[in-house]
């Protein structure tokens, strides 16, 4: 009998470590198409529900995407899964975006080039696949990422591959502004 009970708390307790373990998925926007946008993951593997940035975005025809992820910072391994539908929280995956009960449409991962002056461990994220009217689920993830993190990253649909690359080098603007100010006092002081 004592075995009968410390098996049932066993799997009562493995029951309840698994329930707990689910937290609420919060969608961080929804994805337009030509506009990026940007946060930051955490240091957790490509297939950890749990450290996952969750994005969505609908289509109201059947159309080609192209979806674009790019990191911000040379340490991030960047990759994503895209899913069908939306999802409330991450029991739903069943402890794994890879493998687990609910199948991915594709996983993006070392397809495309870093951007300029952010090269790191492998290439960037990018799909491009036929879809049909729906709404969908991006889940973005480090894969192999350099350090702890958490890193920023640039996200896009149906944009060009360099569309986050929108960063003026410090140098260059230090230089221009340098420029600027001695034209404007030489100018301001009749030296031209």
């Amino acid at each position: 009998m004592i075995k009968v009970l410390a098996v049932a708390a066993a799997i009562l307790l493995g029951f309840w470590s698994q329930t707990a373990q689910a937290a609420p998925i919060t969608y961080l926007g929804t994805l337009q198409s030509g506009v990026p946008v940007s946060d930051s993951v955490p240091n957790g593997g490509p297939d950890n529900p749990d450290t996952a940035d969750y994005w969505q975005f609908t289509l109201t025809e059947n159309a080609l995407v192209t979806i674009t992820g790019h990191r911000l910072e040379s340490g991030l391994d960047p990759a994503f899964y895209l899913f069908r539908g939306t999802f409330a929280d991450t029991d739903e995956f069943g402890g794994s975006l890879g493998s687990g009960p609910i199948a991915e449409l594709e996983f993006a991962d070392d397809d495309i080039p870093a951007l300029p002056g952010l090269a790191g461990p492998f290439s960037d994220p990018r799909e491009i696949i036929q879809l049909p009217a729906g709404t969908y689920t991006i889940a973005f993830s480090d894969y192999l990422s350099s350090g702890p993190g958490p890193w920023r990253y640039c996200l896009e649909l149906n944009g060009p591959a360099d569309s986050c690359d929108q960063r003026v080098p410090m140098p260059a603007t230090l230089l221009l502004l340098g420029l600027g100010v001695i034209g404007s006092a030489a100018f301001r002081y009749g030296r031209f």
